[in-house]
């Protein structure tokens, strides 16, 4: 939690119940006195008086004036409170006789309400060492006794308000700590709310784009047809054809799988669900997509980009050799060549992009870096959010959807640590179901 220069509120709180109560005390003791009901000079009623109009401003000033001040009348109040008592007491006839020996009693009971347990210690023993001082002038060795009971009375006094204001604070703790959960708990499902509205947002655009790919791959597959019945004339022009509906298959895969919604768990036994059905006649099952081994889909993610920036350099390193992994080429493809795409668009005048695979424990991880500008300050906790892009003509839905593709298949996308430009880890589990 940041800091803050401002009195937090049960310091405050606590100050105005200490001024405001011995205000109320001293003003009654002044008004008895006035009347004749205490037996008080003209000086202790004038000190009475001074005591609680500097009780009386202080209040005010805990009410209103900086916090600085505040804490230096709530440190110096004790310090007054105690001369006031032990002068008075003094003036009346020593402990002996005086009424006014309470007032000790009454400055403990007040710091329990807004000091620490060390703070009513040392004021027990100020409070104590008062009582003694003002009855020094009268002769000790006949009031001993007297003055060891009352002495005894403020220890046995301080040590339960020190008890109860320990118990108080380790209340508060727990109550500041559950607070802090649910106010931390509270902050991440309004971030939710807030990704579920622009996601809503996008709901509509997504049918509309879901609608138009279906069409167009419908149109492609026309055209591709056309082509096929003018009978390519080499070896060159027939894999170019076999390119293309290796492409319009591949964009029917992806776009069904990114589309597809999570499947919700069930605990009730029960026939499996029924897989997606394919949009295209010849387009594979999403559900019952082949897998590809992991060098395979990391060198093509490799060439395309190439192909797509050429004055983009990506470099693909292997570490402990290849790993022998089987993963859905439709999923990985995506995410990327999302990543690989990124990092060459924020690359302008050209670069290098790598792609470095290591083994970790029981996954394997892909870290992609680039030369870039890197995620600019205070995007870093946005940068997966919906709607929230680093690029003038960005959606904000990218690395979203990459991050979703592979959290919903146990594996991660997060940032890296590379020191330069932009960098991601994308981590795959090593039984990782295809």
């Amino acid at each position: 939690m940041p800091a803050t220069t401002e009195t937090p509120p049960r310091f405050e709180m606590g100050v105005r119940i200490r001024f405001l109560a011995s205000f109320l005390l001293q003003a009654c003791l002044v008004a008895y006195a006035s009347a004749g009901w205490l037996d008080v000079d003209r000086r202790g009623i004038a000190l009475l008086m001074a005591a609680a109009g500097l009780n009386l401003g202080a209040y005010w000033l805990a009410r209103s004036g900086p916090p600085h001040l505040v804490r230096l009348a709530h440190r110096l109040s004790p310090i007054w409170g105690v001369t006031t008592w032990a002068l008075l007491t003094h003036w009346t006839g020593g402990a002996q006789v005086s009424l006014f020996v309470v007032g000790l009693w009454f400055e403990v009971l007040l710091a329990t309400v807004g000091h620490s347990p060390r703070g009513i210690a040392a004021l027990t023993a100020a409070s104590t060492a008062a009582l003694w001082i003002q009855e020094l002038p009268f002769g000790i060795a006949d009031t001993i006794g007297r003055l060891s009971l009352q002495s005894s009375f403020l220890v046995i006094f301080g040590l339960v308000g020190a008890r109860i204001r320990r118990a108080w604070e380790r209340n508060q703790a727990k109550i500041s700590s559950r607070f802090g959960e649910q106010q931390a708990r509270l902050i991440a499902i309004e971030r939710k709310l807030e990704d579920a509205q622009n996601l809503a947002v996008l709901g509509a655009q997504t049918a509309q784009l879901g609608h138009a790919l279906k069409n167009a791959v419908h149109n492609l597959r026309g055209f591709t047809a056309l082509i096929e019945r003018r009978s390519p004339s080499s070896a060159t022009e027939q894999a170019e054809l076999d390119g293309l509906k290796a492409a319009i298959d591949q964009l029917e895969v992806l776009a069904l799988e990114s589309l597809r919604p999570a499947p919700v768990p069930d605990t009730a036994p029960g026939p499996d669900p029924t897989p997606v059905a394919s949009v295209g006649q010849s387009a594979p099952d999403v559900g019952q997509e082949a897998p590809s081994s992991l060098k395979e889909v990391v060198d093509g993610a490799a060439l395309k980009v190439s192909r797509s920036y050429p004055e983009v350099n990506c470099r693909v390193l292997w570490s402990e050799g290849e790993p022998d992994l089987q993963v859905p080429r439709a999923v990985l493809d995506e995410v990327l060549s999302n990543l690989l795409k990124n990092s060459a668009e924020s690359m302008q005048q050209g670069g290098e992009v790598t792609m470095r695979i290591q083994r970790s424990g029981d996954s394997c991880e892909i870290d992609v870096s680039d030369d870039g500008p890197g995620i600019p300050p205070g995007m870093a906790d946005h940068i997966f959010r919906p709607g929230h892009t680093t690029k003038a003509e960005g959606h904000g839905m990218g690395l979203y959807l990459a991050r979703e593709l592979m959290e919903a298949r146990g594996g991660g996308l997060t940032l890296g640590t590379n020191g330069t430009g932009a960098s991601f880890r994308v981590r795959l589990p090593r039984a990782w179901e295809v």
